[in-house]
């Protein structure tokens, strides 16, 4: 249950063997951002659509089913876009990408076209950017799936599992990883299944905030998503101070050594994050404030954006 996964990530905070949180920066963390409201992300941004309906209900959902592993091995360079005219990368690169594919004509909603396997169908999505794209043939093969469960399914349509996913937030990222296997985003530690769930949840949040942002309505229950668990939020963690890494996991990561998914340094590290980020959210509340997930995880990636601390890496379609 998504509406739980706070509590057990909290609760497995004190046995966790290759990291701890730090609780006195956690506290000057919490008094920095109780004096600053966080801002209300809104992904204005060319590389989205500017208008809502089902083009930008597409690029959303289809994007987070794709927003995964944007690094690349040392001396390759990154995917890159052009978005109006300039160069983008990681998530921005790929919505770019999509809106782009509207634009020329392509109908993204089409289960027949997503579920095609030649060069004709989705594949094309990724020749629209230069540079190395990790995983890309996970990424065809994750939007194949898209189509074929549209298929069986919801009528061929992404609109109509659109609208069966219903406007309840938590309900929506439920849908989605029930529905699609890519986004069924599971860890397990200590006998407890964590339904991290990250792109899942992502994409209600995206829908809910750019939606608001154009006028239209947004999503339900959006206080029961969770901080998403990705590369960037333990990142800004660790350079604030709050998660303080063991050595072994400290020198893999500073090493840029790549992490096994589902071991236990990486298990970790998406569970120290989701824990840390529902203590802070649980102290700012207490505090009279009415921060959320989604404006505080957006603060932390922006700030572990600008950091030179190199980040966690792990081969994986999950975050």
């Amino acid at each position: 249950m998504i509406e739980a996964l706070g509590v057990p990530c909290v609760e497995l905070l004190p046995t966790l063997r290759c990291l701890q949180v730090d609780d006195s920066a956690l506290a000057a963390l919490v008094d920095e951002l109780a004096a600053t409201p966080l801002p209300v992300p809104t992904w204005e941004h060319p590389a989205m659509p500017a208008e809502p309906g089902p083009v930008l209900d597409a690029v959303i959902w289809l994007g987070n089913a794709l927003n995964f592993c944007y690094w690349t091995p040392p001396g390759e360079a990154m995917w890159t876009v052009q978005v109006d005219g300039q160069p983008q990368v990681d998530a921005l690169a790929l919505f770019g990408a999509l809106s782009g594919a509207a634009r020329d004509g392509i109908d993204l909603g089409d289960a027949a076209w997503l579920a095609r396997e030649d060069p004709g169908g989705p594949a094309q999505i990724f020749d629209r950017g230069q540079g190395t794209l990790p995983l890309r043939r996970a990424r065809v093969r994750i939007l194949n799936e898209l189509g074929q469960v549209l298929l069986a399914r919801f009528d061929g349509r992404l609109e109509h599992a659109l609208a069966a996913a219903g406007d309840d937030a938590v309900g929506m990222a439920r849908f989605l990883a029930t529905s699609f296997p890519s986004f069924r985003d599971e860890r397990r530690c200590q006998g407890q299944l964590l339904p991290f769930l990250k792109r899942a949840q992502l994409a209600a949040a995206m829908l809910h905030l750019r939606r608001r942002a154009l006028g239209a309505p947004g999503l339900r229950n959006t206080n029961g998503l969770t901080a998403f668990a990705d590369y960037m939020l333990p990142r800004a963690l660790r350079g604030r101070g709050v998660l303080r890494y063991g050595s072994a996991l400290a020198a893999q990561v500073d090493a840029r050594a790549t992490l096994a998914p589902h071991s236990p340094g990486e298990t970790e590290l998406r569970i120290a994050t989701v824990g840390a980020c529902e203590l802070i959210l649980a102290q700012l509340r207490a505090r009279g404030g009415s921060a959320d997930a989604l404006s505080l995880d957006h603060w932390l990636w922006s700030t572990g954006q600008g950091m030179a601390q190199p980040h966690h890496r792990v081969l994986t379609t999950d975050y």
